[in-house]
């Protein structure tokens, strides 16, 4: 069970800077695509393979990562858990990392652990470095063409959901609570915590596999967090 650790203040600071890759091989279409449960199942498999990668970022992390990591994320109180004071009256915690709860239309409950968060006492930001390598017959494929101009690929909008805490809805629903890990990790609690995004895209010039599909993406993801504790609580 998913426990709670109230104080910090007994270990080594905060994280100032952060730099790791992260690395995903699989199949991601468009978010256009009609099957939209076949989006949120794609999206969660790729959180499910970050996963693996970031619980070893976070064992080899400064500080407070390394400890949570020691600890098996089982001493971490719940996103906006309520306090109750020696008066009686009651307010939302607003601790450091936390496990983000979300619960599908079907009853699952799920936990989420974001590595970029923002809280009462830290404020942490990333920039992305995106490598992507997919399937296509020309050169590019970043931007597409629609009736108000170009906007970005749905693929790489359906890749960075996928970096983040999902909502309720975006979840799908055949997923397996028993199977996923809990908490599981991701790299950010919410998109706006992205200070810049660099893409580069490269057709992939090696012959299909014989089980590769049609939306089959190689991404490399160079992460750089930074911030750290603000002294002050944040608006």
């Amino acid at each position: 069970m998913i426990g709670v650790l109230d104080r910090w203040e007994d270990l080594s600071s905060l994280v100032d800077e952060m730099k790791f890759s992260l690395q995903f091989k699989g199949s991601l279409h468009s978010d256009q695509s009609k099957d939209s449960e076949r989006r949120k199942r794609e999206k969660q498999d790729i959180r499910e393979v970050l996963h693996k990668q970031l619980v070893r970022k976070w064992i080899g992390g400064p500080g407070r990562l390394a400890f949570i990591a020691g600890h098996g994320f089982h001493y971490l109180p719940f996103r906006g858990q309520q306090i109750t004071g020696p008066d009686g009256r009651h307010w939302p915690q607003d601790p450091d990392w936390a496990i983000i709860k979300r619960t599908t239309p079907t009853g699952k409950d799920l936990y989420f652990l974001p590595t970029v968060i923002r809280a009462s006492r830290i404020s942490l930001v990333c920039e992305l470095d995106i490598r992507l390598f997919w399937r296509e017959r020309r050169q590019g494929g970043i931007f597409r063409s629609d009736e108000s101009g170009l906007d970005l690929d749905n693929r790489l909008t359906a890749l960075l959901d996928a970096l983040t805490v999902p909502n309720a809805n975006q979840l799908p629903d055949d997923i397996d609570s028993r199977m996923l890990p809990q908490p599981c990790l991701v790299l950010l609690e919410n998109d706006n915590l992205i200070v810049q995004v660099k893409i580069r895209a490269t057709p992939l010039v090696s012959e299909p596999a014989p089980s590769e599909g049609d939306a089959h993406i190689e991404a490399y993801i160079d992460v750089e967090i930074s911030g750290g504790d603000l002294g002050e609580p944040l608006e």
